[in-house]
């Protein structure tokens, strides 16, 4: 099952677009446990329309995951990468003045 979005979520995602609306910025958003998913991407090209610039790196490599569990089965499985080192390899080829956005 998918996270649910609720009022809430979409109260707070509105907030973050239009309080970094308020500069143009360089955006790093990492995504959750379930991958990146189409709500991530959504997300991410809301932003790009504020005229960001905006980086989603794929940790997962492709996969995504219908629930919370997979996804946590998946990151402690021998094919999991690590990601600390792959989260730090993607914001070095980012300018230095970046924000970053992580979903949880």
């Amino acid at each position: 099952m998918l996270i649910p979005e609720r009022d809430e979520s979409r109260a707070l995602s509105r907030f973050l677009i239009a309080l970094v609306t308020l500069i143009v910025a360089n955006i790093l958003v990492f995504h959750h446990i379930q991958g990146r998913t189409a709500g991530v991407l959504a997300f991410a090209d809301q932003l790009r329309s504020a005229g960001h610039t905006v980086q989603v790196p794929d940790l997962f490599d492709g996969r995504t995951f219908e629930t919370i569990d997979d996804g946590a089965a998946f990151t402690r499985s021998a094919d999991a990468p690590d990601f600390d080192a792959l989260a730090d390899a993607e914001a070095t080829k980012l300018p230095q003045d970046l924000v970053y956005v992580g979903f949880s």
